[in-house]
């Protein structure tokens, strides 16, 4: 049973990452430290939509935990296009895995591969939507086998966050690797990250609490002036709200409270 509560060090883990010679050492280095958190397995990837059916599909599982016949079993890269969860990923929506709403509008198909994967034991989890590019979607999966049914019940309000914040440094760490995107003709991948002066000083103000009536006062510009570059930000970060962004930017490196 993990200590519910620890203190994650975000710094710390960002520094380890970028310590890492390369990818299989920077996935196993999250891997430990989801599963200090309770974690048995976690899977990362890139989806996309494809045709009129708008279905995901992965076209880059960069990591998962689960060796190649398991992951085979689960139907491999292809179980995406009938995986709710992923449906629900190039949307932007998360996904708990034992939340049985979800599934009350799932295709048959869905349903079979649900049923696949509560078979071979993985009925409580998460996926995260860590963000989005243009029609591509970062996403992870991350199943919490390490805690009982009702300690993940419990405790996973708590540790969620903890969790998501350790997906986005990883998430952080692969975007801003120029020798993988060399390797695998990303070239584009991480422009999306560049903000401009102004919007990491918007961004910094909301790091120390500052509302954006107050940051436009600062910077003696207007309320509006500050939505914009607040906006601006979030579509750069692939974020979806104002503290998603803050927090996004805090474990890439690009600002500091």
């Amino acid at each position: 049973m993990p200590e519910i509560g620890m203190a994650l060090d975000i710094f710390n883990l960002r520094r380890q990452l970028c310590a890492a010679p390369n990818m299989r050492e920077a996935f196993g280095v999250t891997l430990r430290a989801l599963t200090d958190l309770g974690a048995s397995e976690f899977s990362y990837g890139a989806l996309t939509k494809t045709g009129l059916a708008a279905r995901p599909i992965a076209i880059d599982l960069f990591h998962a935990s689960l060796d190649a016949p398991l992951l085979a079993k689960l139907g491999g890269k292809g179980r995406y296009e009938n995986d709710l969860t992923g449906a629900r990923a190039v949307a932007g929506l998360d996904t708990d895995w034992s939340e049985d709403r979800h599934w009350d509008h799932a295709t048959p198909a869905q349903l079979a591969q649900s049923a696949r994967e509560m078979d071979m034991g993985f009925s409580q989890g998460y996926t995260f939507v860590l963000g989005q590019s243009g029609g591509t979607t970062f996403a992870a999966g991350v199943g919490m086998g390490g805690l009982t049914a009702p300690e993940f019940a419990r405790h996973w309000p708590q540790l969620s966050a903890q969790v998501q914040a350790i997906l986005q440094v990883l998430d952080g760490y692969f975007q801003n690797d120029k020798a993988l995107q060399r390797a695998s003709g990303r070239t584009g991948i991480c422009a999306h990250y560049a903000l401009s002066p102004r919007e990491k000083d918007v961004l910094c103000w909301l790091a120390r609490g500052l509302r954006p009536d107050e940051i436009a006062q600062v910077l003696g510009v207007g309320y509006r002036t500050v939505d914009k570059y607040i906006v601006a930000a979030r579509a750069k970060l692939g974020a979806r709200t104002r503290d998603h962004a803050v927090a996004k930017a805090m474990v890439l490196g690009l600002i500091s409270p």
